[in-house]
């Protein structure tokens, strides 16, 4: 299948700034990251039942975000495989090779199988209620790991085109 057309100037650069930093920053709070990506503060609430609320809305948005960053660089799983996520409506679906310097991650990557393990484990734990369907595995630790290869990519491909920094967009306190 041929590459689809590039988004415009003006809508790469609002993805760069403000939906790709969304889905980081939604998957960031309680991570076990490494530096420079370590949130400073935590996610504790002076009621300890608030405190629990907030930890499973963060987990849950944690899951859907890291989903969609692996749906961006174009993998999911297909039968224990990684496979190239395709773009269902090509007119309005939007994947990393849209974007100057975007090179989705290749099914054949170390990282693709991980990558594509943790994106299925997210969906199954997110899209419906199931009970000992044995889904990868979505705690902590995978997820940090999944989401360090995904803005890596990112980092080293589109942002670097552009001439931007991720990280520096993720950590903005204000702005889009």
């Amino acid at each position: 299948m041929a590459s689809p057309s590039a988004l415009s100037a003006p809508d790469q650069h609002q993805w760069l700034v403000q939906h790709i930093p969304h889905r980081a920053r939604a998957a960031l709070p309680g991570l076990p990251m490494k530096h420079p990506w370590i949130l400073p503060g935590g996610l504790a609430a002076a009621n300890p039942v608030t405190g629990r609320c907030v930890g499973n809305s963060v987990h849950e948005g944690r899951l859907t975000a890291i989903r969609w960053l692996i749906m961006f660089v174009g993998l999911q799983e297909h039968r224990r495989s990684a496979v190239v996520y395709p773009l269902k409506h090509p007119r309005v679906d939007v994947r990393i090779d849209r974007f100057n310097g975007g090179v989705p991650i290749s099914t054949t990557s170390t990282v693709a199988l991980p990558l594509a393990l943790v994106w299925k484990g997210c969906s199954q734990a997110t899209s419906h209620p199931t009970t000992d369907s044995g889904h990868p595995d979505v705690t902590e630790q995978p997820l940090a790991d999944a989401l360090t290869v995904v803005i890596n990519h990112l980092q080293q491909t589109i942002y670097q085109t552009a001439g931007m920094t991720l990280l520096n967009e993720v950590m903005r306190a204000t702005g889009p």
